[in-house]
């Protein structure tokens, strides 16, 4: 499951303003207006509202040793990033923001996947998937600053998720450093495979990571293959009743007026806790995973432009 919403750990964000001051702290500019200095949306503003932007990178098949090898029996490899930027602060009105483009960051060039992935979700009733790039609609509420991810139409919000605080953090040191000082940064392939970059290169003035955590407002339904159904022409009480798929313990319920499963213990692992779901839906039944409201994440979610400079003019490839 990859969530892509602007403010969860798996999504884009925009690359923050500002330079490095001489006591090692990074300087940034707020839009808000005076008095209006809440926490969470003023460091937000400063990451998100142009011209500020945050990027967040993607790797695949990236290979643990030597260089990507290319070719037509060879899996491709990519290195790609993504940013956000909201066309203007969300204090007064509603924002919608759109990701931009991924952008290819190796020399080579390697190119861009065919098509970029995007999470579903069981929202009014029906499968929907988030829109490929991202929308969201940002707001304000409270002195926090709230995600909703909508569909590729634009018209069902899919869930709703706080920021509830972003630290702005300077990088210093070697960009390779950032594996200890800032985990999930970069893949891990960048920081275990010197062919890849330069093991020596520093991060540029400047540059810098943002950190948050969210909160989940509602339950969130997360469907896994909604075109490849977990079972055909049955229904979840029967499944339950054959013991087939669906084993584990748990409660059955119904969403949005669709019958849901809902298994009673969290999978093992994850940053958040995640619980096995199955939908029946036009006399099939999907597999799925659930994260209740409340549920709190923490984690990076990309970098600024000083930043991604300082990572392309240190790569190898």
């Amino acid at each position: 499951m990859r969530f892509t919403s602007l403010v969860l750990s798996a999504c884009v964000l925009s690359a923050c303003g500002g330079g490095g001051g001489s006591d090692g702290t990074v300087k940034y500019v707020s839009t808000l207006a005076t008095g209006q200095a809440v926490s969470a949306p003023t460091a937000y503003e400063s990451a998100y509202v142009s011209p500020n932007a945050t990027y967040h990178p993607t790797a695949i098949a990236l290979p643990g040793s030597g260089l990507p090898v290319t070719g037509p029996n060879t899996v491709p490899s990519f290195f790609y990033d993504v940013a956000m930027s909201l066309p203007a602060s969300p204090n007064g009105a509603t924002q919608q923001a759109t990701a931009a483009l991924p952008v290819d960051l190796t020399k080579t060039p390697l190119g861009l996947p065919q098509s970029q992935y995007t999470s579903t979700y069981l929202a009014d009733g029906g499968f929907y998937k988030q829109g490929s790039p991202a929308k969201d609609e940002i707001s304000y509420s409270n002195g926090e600053v709230v995600d909703t991810p909508l569909s590729e139409d634009g018209k069902h919000r899919l869930t709703s998720v706080a920021l509830v605080q972003l630290n702005l953090n300077p990088l210093t040191g070697t960009i390779v450093s950032a594996k200890d000082n800032a985990p999930g940064l970069l893949p891990d392939e960048i920081y275990t495979n010197a062919s890849l970059i330069d093991q020596t290169a520093r991060w540029g003035t400047g540059a810098a990571y943002v950190k948050v955590t969210s909160r989940y407002n509602t339950d969130t339904y997360y469907v896994y293959s909604p075109s490849a159904p977990a079972a055909s022409n049955t229904t979840i009480d029967t499944l339950i009743a054959n013991k087939m798929l669906i084993t584990m313990p748990g409660t059955s319920t119904t969403v949005q007026g669709i019958p849901v499963f809902v298994a009673s213990s969290a999978q093992a692992g994850g940053s958040v806790p995640t619980y096995t779901t199955f939908y029946q839906l036009n006399g099939n039944v999907y597999s799925g995973a659930m994260v209740r409201a409340g549920s709190v994440s923490t984690g990076i979610s990309g970098y600024n432009v000083q930043a991604r400079d300082s990572i392309k003019a240190a790569l190898k490839f």
